[in-house]
């Protein structure tokens, strides 16, 4: 499942990648595959401190953890912008179930300008998104459903690509 997302990001060898959920499974998952995919730098998100630096030992030095608690959106932001010395290129968010979108939003602010957050978790509560913050730093969100971009539309017989 994060293999799809990873790809959706447009990771480059050599990027920053925000990992969002990094101690869970499908996070955890991702740390290790962003890591394979040249990830200059993996900041991996979540609550569970022992988690994350079980995960930083297991895949080396380029694996941040940045600890966040959900409940103070600056600070969070802050712990995040730190791990990621200043602003990532890319951020994959796979929460599952989420009470709350803050940290999806901290993920988010810590993006450098251009930058493209996929959202492949899930949250029972909408995401608010500022039409002028997204307009002022040119941001991307996108959305991913558990496979890879590449096979999320069908092919025709002919073997061209349908238009979705």
């Amino acid at each position: 499942m994060p293999y799809g997302g990873l790809q959706r990001t447009g990771l480059r060898g050599g990027q920053t990648v925000i990992i969002n959920g990094a101690s869970g499974y499908f996070g955890s998952g991702a740390v290790m595959l962003a890591v394979a995919m040249g990830a200059g730098r993996v900041v991996a998100v979540g609550r569970k401190r022992e988690a994350l630096e079980r995960l930083s030992d297991a895949f080396g030095p380029r694996v941040i953890p940045a600890v966040v608690t959900g409940e103070d959106a600056a600070k969070d932001l802050a712990t995040i912008r730190h791990a990621a010395r200043g602003g990532a290129d890319v951020a994959l968010d796979l929460l599952g179930a989420a009470k709350s979108t803050s940290t999806t939003l901290s993920c988010l602010r810590a993006l450098k300008r251009g930058g493209r957050l996929v959202l492949m978790g899930s949250a029972d509560v909408p995401l608010e998104l500022s039409f002028r913050e997204m307009l002022a730093n040119d941001w991307e969100v996108v959305g991913q459903f558990h496979v890879c971009a590449h096979r999320a539309r069908p092919v025709s017989r002919a073997g061209g690509r349908r238009p979705a």
